[in-house]
């Protein structure tokens, strides 16, 4: 642990330190990750900017764990992504492309789609940062029907809202 700390005071605290996320053995991820019963997702949406909170899991998840290792179709990761994870939280209007249904859409090519290595950015009140981590392969990004990401560019609009539980009529 000495040595650790002595590293970071050495680079002015500016070093990261991170952990395997496959705890040693990727072959039991995969299993774990194509587990019916698993919901993909890690991020704590925020709640600690200034730290690795993989928030890349969505990316990551299509490009490492989906495309390299094949662990299911393509189409089964989206929806599990999507329509599994709206259902168990009762988001009954999200995770199907379907008439009527909020248009949430991320138009990505399955072949280059990946995190790239997490970053600081200031852009905070009082030039405060945050780490964040960009996506490559993902082009557009459509929230409730309007484009939010176009051609990789953020379009300055701001759609999205504070999603309720909204469960279906029982008859």
């Amino acid at each position: 642990m000495d040595v650790f700390l002595d590293i970071a005071l050495e680079e002015n605290l500016e070093t990261r330190f991170s952990h395997v996320t496959t705890q040693g053995d990727p072959k039991a991820v995969c299993e774990i990750l194509k587990n019916p019963f698993v919901i993909i997702g890690q991020s704590d949406a925020g709640a600690h900017m200034g730290y690795d909170a993989r928030f890349g899991y969505c990316t990551t998840f299509l490009g490492r764990w989906v495309r390299d290792n094949g662990i299911m179709s393509l189409e089964e990761a989206v929806s599990k992504l999507t329509f599994h994870v709206a259902s168990i939280f009762g988001l009954c209007d999200r995770g199907l492309l379907r008439l009527g249904l909020a248009a949430d859409i991320a138009v990505f090519d399955p072949q280059t789609i990946n995190t790239v290595a997490p970053e600081y950015v200031q852009d905070l009140p009082g030039n405060e940062r945050r780490m964040i981590q960009r996506a490559i392969g993902v082009h557009h990004t459509v929230v409730n029907g309007e484009m939010v990401i176009e051609n990789g560019a953020a379009t300055g609009a701001y759609p999205g809202q504070v999603l309720r539980n909204n469960p279906p009529p029982r008859d």
